[in-house]
């Protein structure tokens, strides 16, 4: 399928089955909107591709899983089409392979306004088209990743920009509207199927045997009275074709949670094809598409409770990343909230810090049913209580957090250098304005709490005999470099020199060093953030008190940016190791996890002033601002809108031969 994204045509041909269906929408939906776009500066547009996926959604079918009844969609190719209508799918709930023989659907209908731009520059997370510089006749639309000027990095999934004439990245957060928008489906309690009834398919599983209990009948979670909080946590398991095969003795494994794309699993057949195939989902090519290829730590969960006002208890929500535990605890007499972050070693067993980041009053404490949702991305904790986003702290958009990346480092130390005392190497007042002497507390707490006595804590000067500071110490000895130095590149020429004579190892902090981006990998590992064995149970609920119902339990992931760039195109993951362009076993083998992580593949753009950097928001399938050759730039004169409202996503057909020309008003809506 291609990538390349045209709102301005539609590209069946008129000798094609489709024309004659789509020009029957055209028709209708022309009569409808005349009025509205000759009175409004307003012009309409249809996606042909699936590279906005799933905001916008490309040539598609719609499909519910066989096997759990969910609903959802996956794209092909549209100019074949006509010929090739049967299609295999892969549901991203159960990550069963579904087989459909029906013809599919163009792409949704969008109005852009023509004149946002005409007086006001794009705004970041804006859905905008524009013109291809590449080839200025051929209209894209993406969301604007990047507003000039500054750099924009791509790093481990995440978006970084780097204002002028500064040293310091700083991670770009969504906001929550947004943020509800760019999710994915990992899990959802109310659409499974009766394999799931067998203990080694059940996905919630209390902990060591505590007072939770699953309800086969509604998918409901019962956790009995108790005094002390009993916790049941969520198994993320994936089956392949051996699991489909032969259930019972091929039970599904753990597995981290990756960039699974619905929309982009699928093989099209034509009936020839289809005659001559077995089982799609006991095929090998079933076990390639079925799973994404990076891991995803960043999280939103959520769910209904059930309250009784005269109720007394605890109900907790807990999420992990790596070494990061982010847990809100609500005290349901009250109706109060802690938001805490803990980090603990890779197997879960010590904590290395734990502290409180913010509280709020929620409205928990009445009686009813409660819709609760609490998400970690992009370095933030959000809480929404019933749709009610809750101020938390000072902030009004969740609590920003430092991700622990001076523990990480600490334990990297410790897993390869056990028997050395590290050197700390810090930028001193005339290096650094920005040095947090917290990151310098937090790492040397966390060498401490590993029993790893730093050496040597040293203030690094331009003038700072660093052969003498580092004079008499054994070979092997790991150098800690943290915070923000002022000339990194002087920095790393003298490194080079004293290593010829010292053999020290150099480790910095990966996404949380401001320096990171500076050319290091030579001779500075970074310890970067990496999953560990807590990560096959990424969601916890703990309850305590006079028990909780809790039903309606949605797990989704945030969307992963893909590192890619002109230069890297054929590169389909962002791990510079073995496992660099397979995913086959990688999720479910914690052992293989820090080769892979040991280098992590970046890009970085650079972007003048009233330039922009234009992302898809499927972003494995994205030809996008990452991948031209002439540069990733989108300059105001290419712009042509503002995407705004899809005012015909497809009808339904009234008879399964006949168009869809049946409207849905429901999935009429204004583009975020």
């Amino acid at each position: 399928m291609s990538e390349e994204s045209g709102p301005d045509f539609d590209r069946a041909s008129a000798s094609s089955p489709l024309f004659s269906r789509e020009s029957f929408e055209s028709i209708i939906v022309a009569f409808l909107l005349a009025f509205l776009i000759r009175n409004f500066e307003a012009e309409a547009f249809v996606i042909p591709t699936g590279s906005m996926a799933p905001t916008l959604m490309g040539w598609h079918k719609d499909i519910t899983c066989d096997n759990c009844q969910f609903w959802y969609r996956v794209g092909g190719d549209e100019k074949n089409a006509a010929s090739k209508r049967y299609i295999n799918s892969v549901c991203p709930n159960c990550r069963y392979g579904n087989y459909l023989d029906d013809i599919g659907f163009s792409g949704d209908r969008i109005l852009v306004s023509k004149h946002s731009y005409a007086f006001a520059s794009p705004k970041r997370w804006d859905v905008a088209v524009f013109r291809y510089p590449e080839e200025s006749q051929q209209n894209y639309i993406k969301r604007v990743g990047g507003v000039g000027p500054e750099q924009l990095r791509i790093y481990a999934g995440d978006l970084y920009r780097r204002a002028p004439s500064t040293l310091t990245w700083q991670i770009v957060r969504k906001p929550p509207e947004k943020l509800k928008v760019l999710q994915f489906p990992v899990h959802d309690s109310n659409y499974r199927s009766s394999r799931q009834s067998s203990p080694d398919w059940q996905q919630w599983i209390p902990e060591n045997n505590q007072k939770w209990q699953y309800n086969h009948a509604d998918s409901s979670l019962e956790m009995q009275p108790s005094d002390t909080l009993q916790w049941i946590l969520y198994r993320h398991l994936i089956p392949n074709s051996d699991s489909w095969k032969d259930p019972q003795n091929n039970p599904p494994q753990q597995h981290l949670i990756d960039d699974f794309y619905a929309y982009n699993a699928s093989e099209i057949t034509s009936q020839k094809e289809k005659n001559s195939l077995t089982s799609y989902r006991q095929r090998s090519s079933f076990d390639r598409i079925a799973i994404g290829n990076h891991w995803v730590g960043d999280l939103t969960f959520s769910f209904q409770v059930s309250v009784n006002k005269s109720e007394k208890g605890t109900l907790a929500v807990e999420l992990i990343e790596g070494i990061g535990r982010y847990r809100a605890t609500f005290t349901i007499e009250t109706g109060r909230v802690n938001i805490h972050q803990e980090v603990r070693t890779p197997d879960g067993t010590q904590v290395l810090r734990r502290e409180e980041l913010g509280s709020a009053i929620t409205s928990l404490n009445t009686s009813g049913t409660h819709h609760i949702r609490f998400s970690n991305a992009d370095d933030r904790l959000l809480l929404w209580i019933n749709d009610k986003l809750v101020k938390l702290g000072k902030e009004t958009h969740g609590i920003s957090y430092h991700p622990p990346c001076a523990e990480q480092l600490a334990i990297l130390v410790q897993q390869q250098h056990q028997d050395y005392s590290p050197v700390i190497l810090y930028p001193g007042s005339s290096q650094s304005a920005n040095l947090s002497v917290t990151v310098l507390q937090r790492l040397q707490q966390a060498l401490d709490r590993l029993e790893l006595t730093p050496e040597r804590v040293i203030s690094y000067e331009e003038d700072t005999d660093l052969n003498a500071m580092l004079n008499g110490l054994p070979s092997g000895t790991p150098l800690l470099l943290i915070g923000d130095f002022k000339n990194p590149e002087q920095l790393i020429e003298r490194l080079h020199d004293i290593q010829q004579t010292t053999q020290l190892s150099y480790y910095g902090m990966g996404p949380c060093w401001p320096n990171h981006g500076v050319p290091f990998s030579d001779i500075v590992q970074l310890a970067h953030l990496q999953p560990t064995l807590m990560d096959f149970n990424p969601v916890r609920l703990g309850s305590s008190g006079s028990g909780a119902t809790v039903r309606d339990l949605r797990i989704t992931r945030d969307i992963y940016y893909v590192a890619q760039n002109s230069n890297n195109s054929s590169k389909s993951s962002d791990y510079v190791s073995e496992w660099g362009e397979t995913n086959s076993g990688f999720f479910t083998q914690p052992e293989e996890w820090p080769l892979a992580y040991r280098a992590i593949r970046e890009s970085v753009f650079e972007l003048k002033n009233q330039e922009y950097l234009m992302l898809g928001d499927n972003s494995p399938r994205s030809k996008d601002s990452r991948l031209w050759y002439s540069g990733p730039a989108v300059v105001n004169r290419l712009l042509i809108g503002k995407a705004f409202f899809i005012y015909w996503p497809h009808g339904l057909r009234a008879f399964s031969r006949f168009a869809p020309f049946v409207p849905r008003p429901h999935k009429m809506r204004f583009i975020r």
